[in-house]
């Protein structure tokens, strides 16, 4: 979106075949209660970056209204330094389970200009996740969006201990994004790809990504 952070939409406003897990649909009050009463270890909390100018709650409702900016409807947020995990604290991939939650920096929609004074909002074991979906095809770079009941969240840097969680599942949209360019029109592919010829150049296009991250 020209002129501003990128605005999750839904599926009835998007053109894109964006692809969309949804949790079952059962109460997670429990779960959540309980993960809120067990604490993260030390080594775990050595993993997030702290810094001063963040605030701390424990509530997901008041780190998104300590972070609303101009907007109306559904809450959309960034969030930073994040974990995915569940009620026992494991780290766990982004894939259909149960009882999913998030530790992270909430910060609003829309970055500041002035990157110093930009301030977050951090939670820990908030949620459970109800669905994650992609967005960015017409971009052509994957943007990752989870879910609760309460808002959207744009996925930006996980927590360094995640990383190695979250390259997977960031990989496999990647993937899902390369695939649209090679068979949308629009976005210069051919509609009549073979299945050989989409997956040499599927193969191609992921190994060229594997090479400019290389170290």
């Amino acid at each position: 979106m020209a002129g501003g952070k990128q605005k999750k939409r839904s599926l009835s406003e998007s053109s894109e075949p964006a692809p969309t897990c949804k949790m079952s649909k059962r109460s997670a009050s429990a779960a959540s209660k309980n993960l809120k009463e067990k604490s993260f270890s030390k080594s775990d909390k050595s993993d997030l970056i702290e810094t001063k100018k963040d605030r701390f709650v424990e509530e997901e409702f008041l780190a998104v209204r300590m972070t609303a900016g101009q907007e109306d409807g559904r809450p959309n947020r960034r969030i930073t330094d994040f974990i995915l995990h569940d009620e026992s604290a494991q780290q766990l991939e982004m894939r259909e389970i149960n009882d999913l939650f998030i530790t992270g920096l909430i910060l609003p929609l829309e970055a500041s200009v002035d990157k110093k004074k930009e301030q977050g909002v951090r939670c820990e074991g908030f949620g459970r996740i109800e669905s994650w979906d992609i967005s960015g095809y017409e971009e052509g770079a994957p943007v990752i969006w989870i879910s609760t009941d309460i808002a959207d969240y744009d996925c930006q840097k996980s927590a360094a201990s995640y990383k190695k969680y979250y390259d997977q599942f960031f990989e496999k949209a990647r993937a899902c994004i390369e695939v649209y360019k090679k068979v949308k029109k629009s976005a210069g592919g051919d509609p009549d790809i073979s299945l050989d010829e989409l997956l040499a150049g599927l193969a191609r296009s992921m190994r060229g990504v594997v090479i400019m991250h290389k170290p």
